[in-house]
């Protein structure tokens, strides 16, 4: 049985190049874990919406961090999580939980000029 009782995952900024995404691990029997990244689109009525996820990296059990180096500064970036275990002659192989809450970070660089 694959279940992701619940995952609280957070995107924050570690460099001017990279965001650190970090989730809890409640998962049962996973196999490992699919992080996947979107973006966000204003909507018609200035709503934000997190979108277009794709796959950014699978990741083993347990593993409960990724460090996203591919970012550009300025840019909101949105995540989630899955985990996913191998399932013998199913079509499609895998069993995938449900997604995690969807945390979304922006790398910044702010500078001050002190007098």
């Amino acid at each position: 049985m694959l279940s992701l009782l619940f995952i609280s995952l957070f995107a924050v900024q570690v460099s001017a190049q990279s965001l650190s995404v970090t989730w809890v691990d409640n998962s049962v029997n996973e196999e490992g874990f699919i992080l996947e990244r979107g973006g966000i689109v204003v909507q018609p009525d200035s709503t934000l919406r997190a979108e277009a996820f794709l796959e950014l990296v699978r990741l083993s059990a347990n593993i409960t961090n990724h460090v996203d180096t591919t970012v550009n500064t300025g840019q909101f970036y949105c995540y989630r999580v899955a985990a996913y275990i191998t399932v013998t002659n199913a079509t499609p192989p895998e069993g995938k939980s449900n997604y995690s809450n969807i945390s979304c970070g922006m790398n910044i660089i702010i500078i001050l000029t002190i007098p």
